[in-house]
C-alpha cells in the first residue's frame, strides 16, 4: 500500500465517538482525540502498514519547571515522519491540586503520538477550535453522537 492511497482517509475528519471534551481552567473547553484512539485508527486504515517507535525520555528544567520529552518516529506505508511530545513534571491547579493524569513519560509519549499524528493530516482538522463557531459546531457533533447533547 502507498501513503498516497491512505492519505484522504489519514486527513479525513474521525468519527465523533473517538474525539473526547476535556474541560479547561477558567470554564473553556477543548475537543481531542486520545492517543489510543488514534492507534486503533492507524489499525483499522492501514493494520500492516504502520509502525511506531520512541526515543528515551530526555528530562530538561526550563524556567524552573521540569518536562519530560520523548520523540515518536511513525511510519505509515513506509515514510517515516517524526516529532516530539512533552509533558511537565508536575501539573499543579491554582488550587494547589495534582491535575496530571499519568506520569510525565506516559504524557509526553500521548503528546508526541498526537504530533506525529498530525504530521500526516491526522486530527489536524482539531486546530480549527481557536475559532468559537466552528468549536460550538464541533463540540455539538461529538455530544449528539454521543448521546450526551
Amino acid at each position: 500500500m502507498k501513503l498516497t492511497e491512505v492519505l484522504p482517509k489519514l486527513t479525513a475528519k474521525l468519527p465523533p465517538e473517538v474525539h473526547r471534551i476535556r474541560k479547561l481552567p477558567g470554564g473553556g473547553q477543548w475537543v481531542f482525540i486520545p492517543w489510543r484512539s488514534l492507534l486503533a485508527y492507524l489499525d483499522q486504515i492501514c493494520p500492516e502498514d504502520w509502525a511506531i517507535a520512541f526515543s528515551d525520555p530526555i528530562f530538561l528544567v526550563h524556567e524552573d519547571k521540569r518536562f519530560c520529552v520523548i520523540r515518536c518516529t511513525l511510519t505509515i506505508c513506509g515514510v517515516p515522519r517524526q516529532a516530539p511530545g512533552s509533558a511537565e513534571h508536575e501539573l499543579i491547579s491554582r488550587d494547589g491540586n495534582d491535575m496530571a493524569q499519568g506520569d510525565p513519560i506516559e504524557r509526553a509519549t500521548a503528546d508526541a503520538i498526537r504530533s506525529a499524528c498530525e504530521l500526516f493530516g491526522i486530527g489536524v482538522y482539531l486546530h480549527q477550535q481557536r475559532d468559537r463557531q466552528w468549536q460550538q459546531k464541533l463540540i455539538a457533533w461529538v455530544r449528539q453522537a454521543q448521546g450526551t447533547a
